[in-house]
């Protein structure tokens, strides 16, 4: 029984190392003008979509406090791996390496880049290089209607390797204490 409790401990305290990197860093953005997309006008059969006017709302973690900012037009291909990007001097910047279709149908389809942050001077540019996703859902009630669309930004950290196996070690290393003891 304690040996279950000791493996219990030993994988608790493993995902706890890993709840370490899970995003609790994001940043809500809608547009003010209005999504819009190429050729034609519907969504079901474009190749590029425009966000109109990227305005940042609320955020959490990193961007608790960050102030409501517009970041004006953002177009990208998603055939083009490397076609989203946007940033400035107070937020920084992203840039996509990577962008996937999550799902769609006759009146929404939503898209998710995967790229690298940097900070900028809202938080001194202690954020260098961080692995971060932007993900926007654009709907159109008919084809050939107004377009609307909603953003999503998430810093998605990855726990160091050094520290998961510094955990996994020292719970072995207990485990280990443990039945020795006995």
């Amino acid at each position: 029984m304690k040996i279950k409790i000791m493996i219990g401990s030993l994988l608790a305290a493993s995902a706890g190392v890993v709840a370490q990197g899970s995003p609790a860093d994001t940043l809500q953005f809608i547009d003010l003008a209005g999504g819009s997309v190429s050729p034609g006008n519907s969504i079901t059969t474009a190749s590029t979509f425009t966000i109109g006017d990227l305005f940042s709302i609320s955020g959490t973690g990193a961007f608790a406090s960050y102030p409501s900012e517009d970041f004006g037009s953002v177009t990208f291909t998603p055939a083009a791996p490397a076609s989203l990007a946007f940033g400035d001097s107070d937020f920084g910047n992203f840039a996509s390496t990577a962008i996937e279709e999550l799902g769609s149908s006759s009146s929404q389809v939503t898209y998710e880049a995967f790229g690298l942050y940097n900070s900028g001077s809202f938080d001194g540019g202690t954020i260098t290089g961080e692995p971060a996703t932007f993900t926007t859902t654009f709907a159109q009630s008919q084809p050939g209607g107004s377009i609307s669309d909603s953003s999503t930004f998430t810093l998605t950290s990855v726990p160091e390797p050094s520290s998961l196996a510094l955990c996994l070690v020292s719970g072995l290393g207990g485990l280990v204490a443990f039945r020795r003891r006995k």
